[in-house]
């Protein structure tokens, strides 16, 4: 009797992996497969635009009691990044409650914040969908005057 209980969980397990999630980040009624985030970072404190290359940029999502990072990239020489999350982490994005972080050297920006660190919302710029995927894009400029 133990073989044939075990060969139900079996069953019942790979159907749930075959299953598609109930839940997950919807976009005007368009079940969203993946997300891309990209962006530029530079610094205007004497007037001129500086792109800020090889800062570190981090996906941050969670509440007033606890964070984590669903993902992260750097910058590169003209201050652009792009982010582009999984399935996994699609599923775990949810825009009302991601932001995206930066950490800027003092030596490359003067900001006045003491851990070097600065974080901005994201603004969803379209949708595009396809015969099997859904892509929302998001974007951030972050100015630091």
């Amino acid at each position: 009797m133990v073989k044939p209980n075990g060969n139900l969980i079996t069953i019942l397990l790979i159907m749930a992996s075959l299953s598609p999630p109930s839940h997950g980040l919807e976009i005007l009624g368009y079940s969203i497969n993946r997300v891309i985030i990209g962006g530029v970072l530079y610094c205007n404190i004497t007037g001129e635009p500086n792109p800020i290359s090889n800062a570190p940029v981090y996906l941050v999502c969670g509440g007033p009691s606890s964070t984590f990072t669903l993902a992260d990239t750097v910058t590169n020489t003209s201050g652009l990044f792009r982010i582009v999350l999984t399935y996994l982490q699609t599923i775990l994005f949810n825009p009302s409650f991601c932001g995206l972080g930066f950490t800027i050297s003092p030596a490359t920006c003067a900001i006045g914040t003491p851990d070097a660190a600065l974080t901005a919302p994201l603004k969803l710029v379209g949708v595009i969908h396809n015969n099997t995927i859904t892509t929302a894009f998001y974007a951030v400029s972050l100015f630091i005057n």
